[in-house]
């Protein structure tokens, strides 16, 4: 069972989708937000708060998956938001592949003479998916942990901000009822 299962998520990742980086934003404390664009054939992903996707750059090493907290929206995409914390030497190369002098704030990477490509395996998770059941929420994060929560905050603020998000406001008047 395990190797059949094995088989199963490395023919997933084979033909996982390629996507650029299309802006890399640094953070304070060695966080940065990295802006991928999805193929158009993403649009039929659902993504849920909590959820998590799976990232490989071959430029860094064409054989290792790193998971990363989806911090878009399902509205968002095909834009798909992560965060990356810089702890190890994957990472840590990510960051200077994107941003060579690790200035803090933006960078345009359509700008950039070669792109940055990233494979991407998509969603996992999904430990959010339930947290409209309730009437309140407590939510106790810190640092990069806090990334999880983002899209659900995001999408607490399309609701409040008049976006019509049916599904969403589905989820929220289960808990309010």
């Amino acid at each position: 069972v395990y190797a059949v299962g094995r088989l199963v998520v490395e023919r997933r990742r084979a033909v996982g989708a390629e996507a650029r980086v299309v802006c890399a934003w640094q953070h304070a404390d060695g966080i940065q937000e990295l802006l991928v664009r999805l193929p158009d054939a993403s649009r039929d992903f659902v993504v849920y708060p909590g959820d998590y996707a799976l990232l490989q750059c071959a430029a860094l090493d064409a054989t290792q998956w790193h998971p990363f907290s989806i911090t878009s929206t399902q509205r968002e995409l095909p834009l798909l938001s992560v965060h990356v914390r810089r702890v190890g030497n994957w990472t840590r190369r990510l960051q200077q592949l994107v941003n060579p002098t690790n200035a803090l704030g933006p960078v345009d990477m359509r700008s950039q003479p070669t792109p940055v490509r990233v494979r991407v395996d998509l969603p996992y998770g999904a430990s959010g998916n339930h947290m409209c059941d309730y009437r309140v929420l407590v939510f106790v994060a810190g640092g990069v942990g806090f990334t999880p929560f983002v899209p659900f905050l995001k999408e607490l603020a399309e609701l409040a901000s008049g976006y019509d998000n049916r599904a969403l406001r589905a989820r929220v008047g289960r808990a309010t009822h």
